[in-house]
């Protein structure tokens, strides 16, 4: 069992590095440009993992399109978090996109019959007290520059954003969705907006230089290696029946430490209802599991004891 904790400490501090690569990369390259070649570099093995094309024909519709909204979404909601992380406070912006988990638990109660609890609601109620108490940490009552906490709305857009596209890869899983299916829309849909977006702007020439390569490898190793430190943990959480604390310990850890990084290192301006925002969100994290589901197995923690 503390294998898969101390697993799933290490995964959170594998997000923190893709949070740290995404604050010091979006001042050197265009994150559009890098969240494209990301993703044309990702589609190969969506593709490979999918069952051909008949896995397309038998799928409904508007789950397809769904996931291929929720893709472009996605991919919009980070370029405006990057832009929160780079123009304000990198550990509040940070705090309150990851949050957009809650949407997770909204879809599963209102729209598939997930088990309702008052810990559960406290938990959404928690995290979300905690993005407003976030909110108003960063006001300066000193200032009436409305342009000064610009960054806090790009934020919450982006919390917004996030939260449709987790909804639906949510019910992705409801409705019986293959990951390599669900993998392949949410990149064609996210090749489709920087293509859509890019040819809207300005600035149509895309640019592939050295230093988004590095960021791109590096984003892909990075992520690559989380998700099997993840994957591992999950499955020795799940010998004790824990498995459901390993994604709040994951998320709950690179918030935490994000914030950290973010005050320590970045010396940004940090205050006691700063840290109070970030907490609320942590607890709220860790009371949104279904923890009835997840109820030890004797003889597995007897086993951990006498180990």
């Amino acid at each position: 069992m503390w294998m898969g904790v101390f697993l799933a400490l290490v995964t959170g501090v594998l997000w923190i590095v893709v949070g740290i690569i995404l604050r010091y990369a979006g001042n050197r390259i265009k994150m559009l440009d890098a969240t494209l070649l990301y993703s044309l570099l990702q589609l190969p093995f969506f593709l490979w993992l999918l069952d051909g094309v008949a896995e397309f024909s038998s799928a409904n519709f508007w789950h397809l399109l769904g996931m291929l909204l929720a893709g472009g979404v996605n991919v919009w909601a980070m370029l405006l978090l990057q832009k929160a992380m780079a123009d304000g406070n990198s550990g509040v912006s940070w705090a309150i996109g990851q949050s957009a988990l809650v949407s997770s638990f909204v879809t599963g109660i209102l729209f598939f019959g997930e088990e309702f609890s008052i810990i559960r609601c406290s938990g959404a109620v928690l995290i979300v007290c905690g993005m407003v108490v976030l909110g108003f940490s960063q006001r300066d009552p000193r200032s009436n520059v409305r342009s000064s906490r610009r960054w806090l709305w790009y934020a919450f857009a982006a919390f917004l954003l996030l939260c449709f596209a987790q909804a639906t890869v949510a019910a992705g899983s409801n409705w019986q969705l293959s990951s390599g299916m669900r993998g392949a829309l949410m990149t064609i849909g996210a090749i489709g907006f920087c293509v859509g977006r890019k040819y809207t702007s300005p600035e149509r020439g895309f640019v592939f230089n050295k230093v988004m390569w590095v960021t791109v490898l590096g984003l892909a190793v990075v992520g690559l290696v989380s998700e099997m430190t993840n994957f591992i943990a999950l499955d020795y959480l799940a010998e004790v029946n824990l498995s459901g604390i390993g994604y709040p310990l994951c998320l709950g850890s690179c918030i935490a430490g994000f914030a950290l990084y973010s005050a320590l290192v970045l010396r940004e301006k940090t205050n006691p209802a700063t840290w109070c925002g970030i907490l609320l969100i942590v607890l709220g994290i860790f009371l949104m599991p279904n923890y009835s589901s997840f109820a030890p197995a004797p003889e597995a923690l007897a086993g951990e004891i006498a180990e």
